[in-house]
């Protein structure tokens, strides 16, 4: 949750701090979203792209403490009150982790820009959206698309929105300005890695007066709309014969999280008790809300009536948790549960009391994969600074060689055993596709082809460093050896490259994106190993492309310089007047 500074008109409020990361997607364009009712009760519009007029992300001189809880360099007696995060925090239970502290209730009087309290922001580093003038809060859609939430009659707190591409994604970053290297340091702060939160600010005016509007970082997508959505998905005859829905435990703040299971039970071509198993996840952080959109796309494709949801239900069984931490989602944290934690870091000894869910969910893949093999594991994420999509996926091997030209065309279908290829014997041994050293690079490289225009295989990574080794995609890669085990992140704002580039993603791109996520997986099991192919031929030519670079440094001769001063400079002069100059010495 992020606490932004308001102007209507010509007033504005020093906003609240609380910020962590060092930069932001709003440095590079990035832009939030608006809902007005008025706007909404004339011409329908819900939730829509705001351009701001002035915008910038910089330190301040709030501290950081070790147990991350933040620390005023000049606290008075009545700014302690908002200088305090929320209870949970300063009541002392929080975790170690930095990342995991900083949760703000959304619903905050503070932010109240009307308020008595509220002083003008002078800072220099604000990126300008429009010199003349300012640009209308609701700019024209180059897309007559719209979500079909947008024209919904419920409150706009159920997730309603406009949701379409709406410019481009620069529209408040003129000239390519992006802000990276002009973070602002306040007096006394020289660092500028250095244990400060940082500030978001923003600037606009509301075009109507007297008007209930409403900021958010992006379009929501609440519990209770997932809840409305999953029960529309029921009353469809044919989907509820598909589609199994339950609960899966409860959290600490009570509620439920739900369980979908997702396959043709009445297909007999092959018994559900030998197909395998994919189990996928989302809101495992509460404010990425853009994960949510793409599991929506995802479901909506997969009870769909489709040539390839048909064959994916036919042959795996889907296991999936839309909202991994519904109290965060209900309680508008960003990142923690109630416990003020950061639940995907506490994958590897999850405790029942403090980590229900995570705890809840180990326990069913670990019993899951005991029984049947589990073919991929992904969990949905929101990445607030990057752009575009990627895949994070786990490798053992610091440098993996590609794959032998003439091997390419014996590769078996990926992970087929008795309970996917009904042609298959029971003894069949793995492909030689599970014995390649690269293997986890072909289902990024798949659903890169599918998804050219968002998905970038370039920014995929398969490493795994210490700081992540409690995630999820890690633990269950390291634990149950589910080689196919990633975490998708999705960008807040938009592309770099291709036809999006430089606009802002749009409810539907997310929904397609999602679509793109089965279509990949049709790709990877199909008799059809056309897609297959060329995807590990596209591999190999990447690696051999990293290989040739890593030969390239590694024979590259090194240049060392020999630091030459000048006669009369300062480090001549020290030097002479050193302990074993002539001078020193008389």
């Amino acid at each position: 949750s992020l606490s932004v500074c308001v102007c209507v008109c010509v007033v504005a409020r020093s906003p609240r701090v609380n910020n962590e990361k060092q930069t932001s997607g709003f440095n590079t364009g990035m832009r939030p979203v608006i809902y007005s009712e008025k706007e909404f009760g004339k011409s329908g519009l819900g939730w829509t792209r705001v351009a701001a007029n002035s915008i910038s992300y910089f330190h301040n001189a709030h501290r950081r403490a070790n147990n991350g809880v933040r620390v005023s360099l000049e606290v008075k007696k009545d700014d302690a009150k908002r200088n305090t995060l929320n209870p949970v925090l300063v009541d002392g239970v929080g975790s170690s982790d930095s990342d995991a502290n900083i949760t703000v209730a959304e619903d905050d009087e503070d932010n109240d820009p009307n308020s008595p309290e509220a002083t003008p922001i002078h800072n220099p580093n604000t990126i300008s959206a429009s010199i003349t003038k300012p640009k209308p809060i609701y700019p024209k859609p180059n897309t007559t698309q719209e979500s079909e939430i947008a024209s919904a009659s419920h409150p706009p707190a159920e997730g309603e929105g406009g949701g379409g591409r709406e410019g481009d994604a620069s529209a408040a970053n003129p000239a390519g300005n992006t802000n990276a290297d002009t973070t602002r340091l306040l007096p006394g702060n020289t660092n500028a890695n250095s244990d400060t939160y940082y500030t978001l600010s923003m600037s606009f005016s509301f075009p109507h007066e007297d008007d209930d509007a409403r900021i958010a970082y992006f379009y929501p997508y609440t519990y209770s709309f997932n809840r409305a959505f999953l029960s529309s998905l029921q009353r469809d005859k044919r989907v509820s014969q598909m589609m199994f829905r339950q609960a899966l435990c409860r959290t600490r703040g009570q509620n439920v999280v739900e369980l979908l299971t997702v396959t043709d039970f009445e297909c007999t071509e092959v018994p559900i008790i030998d197909r395998p198993i994919v189990f996928l996840s989302s809101r495992v952080h509460p404010g990425e809300a853009n994960a949510s959109w793409v599991m929506k796309g995802l479901l909506e494709y997969l009870t769909g009536s489709s040539k390839e949801a048909i064959y994916l239900r036919k042959k795996i069984v889907f296991k999936i948790i839309p909202i991994l931490n519904p109290d965060g989602v209900i309680n508008g944290n960003y990142r923690c549960n109630l416990s003020g934690l950061d639940l995907n870091r506490h994958w590897e000894y999850p405790c029942p009391e403090r980590h229900p869910t995570i705890y809840a969910v180990k326990e069913l893949i670990s019993t899951l994969s005991r029984q049947r093999p589990i073919l991929l594991y992904c969990d949905f994420h929101g990445h607030s600074i990057m752009k575009n999509c990627c895949l994070y996926g786990c490798s053992q091997e610091q440098e993996v060689k590609p794959v032998r030209a003439e091997e390419i065309p014996n590769i078996k279908p990926f992970g087929y055993t008795a309970g996917v290829d009904p042609e298959a014997e029971p003894e069949e041994p793995l492909s030689m596709l599970t014995q390649w050293k690269g293997k986890e690079r072909v289902f990024p490289m798949l659903l890169a082809h599918r998804a050219p225009d968002m998905l970038s295989f370039s920014d995929c990574k398969f490493s795994v460093l210490k700081r992540k080794k409690g995630s999820a995609r890690v633990v269950f890669w390291r634990e149950l050896r589910i080689w196919n085990s990633y975490t998708m992140e999705c960008s807040f704002c938009g592309s770099d490259f291709g036809p999006l580039k430089d606009q802002h993603y749009g409810l539907e791109d997310y929904q397609r994106l999602g679509a793109k996520f089965c279509q990949s997986i049709f790709d990877w099991i199909s008799p059809d190993r056309s897609a297959v192919i060329r995807a590990i031929q596209d591999v190999t030519k990447y690696l051999s492309g990293l290989d040739r670079e890593r030969r390239k440094k590694k024979h590259r001769p090194a240049v060392v310089r020999v630091p030459t001063h000048r006669k009369g400079s300062t480090a001549s002069a020290s030097r002479k007047s050193g302990p074993g100059s002539r001078k020193s010495k008389s």
